[in-house]
């Protein structure tokens, strides 16, 4: 399939984006909090849909770890964990 590299590419995009961009209310989410990013779209004559889903597993007060999960259509990627510094 000639659009993997560029599925992966957006897959990576949108999990760096998802997880910069909650940083600030980080600060008052608590573990077992959870958001979700849909994302749909299409190329090389091909509709797609992202969906990810950042849960927050581990936190204290300078740091917390989320659970990434990515599914590309019916496809379900591996669950990957981030540990963030400075969650205020």
């Amino acid at each position: 399939m000639k659009a993997c590299p560029c599925i992966a590419l957006l897959l990576v995009v949108l999990a760096g984006h998802m997880l910069s961009a909650q940083e600030t209310p980080s600060a008052k989410a608590r573990v077992g909090d959870w958001t979700t990013m849909k994302v749909t779209g299409g190329g090389f004559g091909q509709a797609f849909a992202v969906m990810v889903k950042k849960t927050i597993v581990a936190k204290d007060a300078s740091t917390a770890t989320f659970k990434v999960e990515m599914t590309l259509g019916d496809k379900v990627m591996p669950a990957v964990e981030v540990k963030r510094a400075s969650v205020t």
